[in-house]
């Protein structure tokens, strides 16, 4: 009895080892040759040639059905960016999040700068929204100001996803076998066996499923990047010379303004340095004047005349 159930369990380990699905490490084969259990069993052993027979057959009709069901079902990650002007800021940022939300979708990150009294006011902003919505997302940010760039992508995962799926199904089929044959184990040094290759095993399976809930997330939700600015005015869609001229120039003022006031909060920020570093300076100097002009008050050298 001991030799048959080693016997399936070098077929199992067998299997383990054609599959693909677990990467690095020691496989069972190298744990069953180690303790002299015998080659994968023929056809004619019975009842574990038969169990052998079935997990191929089952490894084999899940990747027939993975790769089967690939074309009916494409499995797509989309993300779309735009920037928005807005005139009223706060109730343009709190619409924005509170109809993600009615959307049954969240915010997953928000950054805000500058004074919205000023009129200077920014945020970015990371939705993840039902991928059903995404569509509604144009004319959502039309009612809230004025979307000066859009852009929408998609990434296709199917091929990746279809993978993982028929891998992980594969690995519990050889999980259900593992058990059966823990329940028919006889002696500590089989249930020793078992129980390493089923935790092994089970930590692929939790690998491939965190995965396959991670893609799940990103399909199901869309991801949408918004960068809402602040402005009095908005800007006039033209593709003209002159346009491009005057927003050009604009844009050169805003980045001018900001130079400016870096360099003045430097110079704030530096301010106490430069006066100590200005007394100190002062100070040296008063001390080598006065050191000089003693040694011009200094009466001149006369002991050459008292030797004469």
């Amino acid at each position: 009895m001991k030799i048959r159930l080693l016997s399936c369990l070098a077929a199992i380990a067998l299997l383990f080892s054609s599959c693909g699905a677990v990467s690095g490490g020691r496989n069972g084969l190298d744990l069953f040759e180690e303790n002299g259990a015998s080659a994968v069993p023929s056809a004619g052993q019975g009842t574990n040639a038969a169990m052998f027979d079935t997990v191929e057959n089952e490894k084999s009709t899940l990747e027939d059905s993975g790769a089967a069901a690939l074309p009916e079902e494409r499995k797509i990650i989309w993300t779309a960016d735009y920037v928005v002007e807005v005139k009223d800021f706060s109730n343009s940022l709190e619409r924005l999040e509170s109809e993600a939300a009615s959307w049954g979708g969240y915010v997953q990150y928000t950054e805000t700068w500058g004074n919205a009294e000023e009129g200077t006011a920014s945020a970015r902003l990371v939705l993840r929204i039902p991928a059903g919505k995404l569509e509604e997302t144009p004319g959502l940010l039309d009612e809230i100001g004025n979307v000066t760039r859009a852009s929408k992508g998609s990434e296709d995962v199917t091929l990746d996803y279809f993978d993982l799926d028929t891998r992980l199904k594969v690995l519990e089929a050889q999980e259900n076998r593992l058990l059966e044959l823990l329940e028919r184990a006889q002696t500590v040094e089989e249930i020793l066996q078992i129980e390493t290759e089923l935790s092994r095993l089970r930590v692929d399976i939790e690998q491939l499923t965190g995965r396959l809930k991670h893609y799940d997330n990103q399909i199901d939700y869309a991801t949408v990047n918004v960068r809402l600015e602040q402005t009095r005015d908005y800007t006039v869609q033209n593709d003209g010379f002159f346009s491009w001229l005057w927003e050009t120039v604009k844009d050169s003022g805003k980045s001018l303004v900001q130079v400016l006031k870096w360099l003045v909060s430097c110079l704030i920020l530096l301010l106490p340095y430069i006066l100590i570093g200005l007394v100190v300076f002062l100070l040296i100097r008063r001390h080598f004047r006065r050191k000089r002009a003693a040694r011009m008050q200094a009466p001149p050298d006369t002991g050459e005349e008292d030797q004469k």
